[in-house]
């Protein structure tokens, strides 16, 4: 009798587990005990094989660690015949889309409320400017007027004083 376990590193979970009983062994040999792997994909990793081998008489207890490469599960799941494929995950999917979509429009938004916000100040500053440039033309008009009628009245008035 055969009962071999596979787990993952670091883990007591069993991944997979194949048990063989009534099997006939020639003495000192040796030969290769399949584990099925139940049309799963084999991904990598390091796992551990726990096997207990069992005779009337003598029982043997062997585990091993092993890794499966990223080259070696790929090119193992390839020849697999009856793998069972994995399906998307669609709502996911649909949810990093969306989540996507959703922070390039709050992105898009910012930038033109901060392109408005700009041309808003860049207005307002032109406005005052402008204020500013009339109320200097004023200053300048009401000086000149001024100036113009103080020139003017003391000339009046020492007309006036001459004719007294």
């Amino acid at each position: 009798a055969v009962d071999a376990k596979v787990m993952k590193k670091g883990t007591t979970k069993v991944l997979h587990e194949t048990k063989k009983e009534g099997m006939t062994m020639a003495p000192n040999s040796n030969f290769d005990f399949p584990i099925s792997w139940d049309n799963q994909s084999l991904d990598p990793g390091t796992y551990i094989l726990q096997l207990v081998a069992q005779s009337a008489e003598e029982k043997w207890e062997f585990e091993k660690e092993f890794t499966i490469s990223a080259k070696d599960s790929s090119n193992l799941n390839k020849e697999a015949v009856e793998l069972e494929k994995k399906a998307p995950n669609w709502i996911l999917i649909i949810s990093v889309v969306i989540g996507v979509m959703f922070l390039l429009i709050l992105v898009v938004v910012f930038f033109i409320s901060r392109h408005q916000k700009k041309k808003a100040a860049e207005k307002r500053a032109r406005l005052i400017k402008q204020r500013k440039r009339k109320k200097q033309q004023e200053l300048r008009k009401r000086k000149s007027s001024s100036e113009g009628l103080t020139k003017k009245r003391p000339n009046n008035r020492t007309t006036k004083n001459k004719v007294n």
